[in-house]
C-alpha cells in the first residue's frame, strides 16, 4: 500500500489530428486537438520532435469543451502535451503527427511518365497513435 500523503493524479488524454499532412512550403495548417477530462484555461504545449528530443514550439489554452488549435507550417513532428494541474492531475501525451512541405517544381518541370512533379524536401511518415514516453522530452 502507499503512503496517505501520496496525491492521486488522475490520468489525462489528449489527442490531435492534421487538416492535412502535406502542405505546399510557406502554407500554414491547422492542428486540431481534444483533451479529457475538460479543464477550462489549461496550458497546452505543442512539441516539435528534433534529433531524437521534443521540443516547445508554442502553447495554446484548453477550451471549456476540451478543445484547442494550433497553426503549423513546418516540416515536422508534433505532439501536444497538457501541463499538469499540480497535484490533480498528470501530464497528458497525445499522438504524434507528421507534417510534411513541398515545393512544386516550376511549369514545364515533369516527372516520371510526364506527369507534374513535385520535389519533396524531406519525408517523414505519418506518425498515427505513437505515445512517446515523458523520458524523451
Amino acid at each position: 500500500m502507499g503512503n496517505h500523503d501520496d496525491p492521486v493524479l488522475d490520468n489525462q488524454s489528449v489527442h490531435i489530428t492534421l487538416a492535412v499532412h502535406r502542405v505546399k512550403i510557406g502554407h500554414a495548417v491547422t492542428i486540431d486537438g481534444t483533451a479529457e477530462p475538460h479543464i477550462h484555461v489549461l496550458v497546452v504545449t505543442l512539441e516539435f520532435l528534433h534529433a531524437g528530443k521534443w521540443y516547445p514550439r508554442g502553447t495554446a489554452h484548453e477550451s471549456a469543451k476540451g478543445t484547442f488549435v494550433f497553426s503549423v507550417g513546418r516540416t515536422e513532428s508534433y505532439r501536444a502535451v497538457l501541463n499538469q494541474r499540480s497535484g490533480y492531475h498528470e501530464f497528458g501525451y497525445s499522438n504524434a503527427v507528421t507534417l510534411v512541405g513541398v515545393r512544386l517544381r516550376p511549369a514545364g518541370c515533369r516527372g516520371p511518365g510526364g506527369q507534374p512533379a513535385r520535389s519533396e524536401l524531406r519525408i517523414f511518415s505519418a506518425i498515427v497513435g505513437a505515445r512517446p514516453s515523458p523520458s524523451t522530452r
